[in-house]
């Protein structure tokens, strides 16, 4: 049951709610050679020039990081469906619109979902003299930037082994790592619920906040023990 629970999953999400905006974890940029040019790589038969990215591609550090915090959406994130798709404008604005703090609910969060944007190159259009614009081609599947009628890129599903009740007014808070080795690379993840008392003389008088904590889960899957990828 451990191997399950920490393992991520690549998924078609569908009887789901996706409870928050999705928010930037970090950036990847295609590693070049040190001393690549226009005319250099022009030169290069396709053989040199996959040895010389491969080489490139040794020297770069992707390990990363991220501390994010998921704050309370009256709406529930409204308009991000099940978290795989374009997001609903029209959906978002009438759930904002009769969202109260009267009706608001607890919820229950299982996981998060992990998606991306990506840019494969950029292009000009137009010539030198009329001033050229960047044209980009992107694919991506968040919903704020969801490439419609593509089918065939889902999101990595990082499960709790323990589900985290949300009470009305908390926070989520999530940490994500990707780590490697000489061999393998692979994800962690751990999150919190959390809200932040409502104290406001004494915060105002010097005192400081008091921070209560609904829900923690452990760290999943420390040093790849349950799910890794090889190099």
């Amino acid at each position: 049951m451990q191997r399950a629970m920490e393992t991520p999953y690549v998924v078609r999400s569908h009887a789901a709610s996706q409870t928050h905006d999705e928010q930037p974890c970090w950036t990847f940029s295609h590693p070049h050679p040190p001393d690549a040019s226009d005319d250099s790589m022009d030169t290069m038969s396709d053989k040199e020039e996959s040895s010389d990215s491969a080489n490139a591609a040794k020297n770069v550090n992707n390990d990363r990081h991220i501390h994010l915090s998921f704050h309370h959406d009256p709406a529930h994130g409204a308009g991000n469906g099940c978290g795989y798709g374009a997001l609903d404008l029209e959906v978002k604005s009438v759930a904002s619109a009769s969202s109260t703090t009267e009706a608001d609910t607890t919820s229950t969060i299982h996981g998060f979902l992990g998606s991306f944007h990506s840019v494969l190159y950029e292009g000009r259009e137009g010539n030198r003299e009329e001033g050229r614009e960047k044209r980009l081609s992107v694919i991506s599947i968040a919903p704020h930037s969801f490439s419609v009628g593509m089918f065939s890129w889902f999101p990595l599903f990082f499960p709790l082994k323990e589900p985290l009740r949300v009470p009305p007014g908390a926070t989520v808070n999530c940490s994500i790592w990707r780590r490697s080795d000489d061999g393998r690379v692979w994800y962690e993840w751990c999150a919190e619920v959390v809200t932040i008392a409502d104290h406001t003389r004494e915060t105002m008088a010097g005192g400081e906040a008091t921070t209560i904590v609904w829900g923690t889960s452990s760290i999943h899957n420390p040093g790849g023990r349950s799910y890794h990828v090889n190099k």
